[in-house]
């Protein structure tokens, strides 16, 4: 049974990780990908022990000719420098060869007290669907 249930994971794993691959964003889509402290104050350094690290995935649609960037929650960045998907900045962020950087962006270290690294570390694609697959493995156990 254990052996079934392992192969019917496998499938869907496969599936999923060959539709990503397949499909690309659109034009003026941007996917990244975070793994952050589930308390946001610290970062993945710091988090406590007690805490499991979680993974995001947040869109963002950059459009160069208006010079705009939006989240996928429709929030609107402000005062925004756009060259391309991957090289804008704006108020308070920015995207440099597709690094995204909070400007303003601190967290707590394991001392608590306040630090210059951001609370959300942007990670691959592939590292954030290994992660989920080990995390769908693991609460099937």
């Amino acid at each position: 049974m254990l052996n079934m249930q392992n192969s019917i994971i496998f499938l869907i794993v496969f599936t999923l990780f060959s539709y990503i691959i397949i499909s690309p964003p659109s034009l003026h889509e941007k996917i990244l990908y975070f793994s952050y402290c589930p308390d946001y104050q610290h970062n993945i350094f710091s988090c406590p022990k007690n805490h499991n690290i979680q993974y995001s995935k947040d869109i963002f649609k950059v459009f160069p000719k208006e010079q705009l960037v939006i989240f996928k929650d429709l929030r609107e960045l402000k005062s925004c420098i756009v060259f391309d998907k991957n090289n804008w900045k704006c108020l308070n962020e920015m995207m440099k060869d597709g690094v995204y950087i909070d400007v303003l962006s601190s967290s707590l270290n394991e001392k608590n007290e306040i630090t210059s690294l951001p609370i959300h570390s942007q990670i691959t694609v592939s590292d954030y669907y290994l992660k989920k697959i080990y995390s769908l493995i693991s609460s099937s156990e």
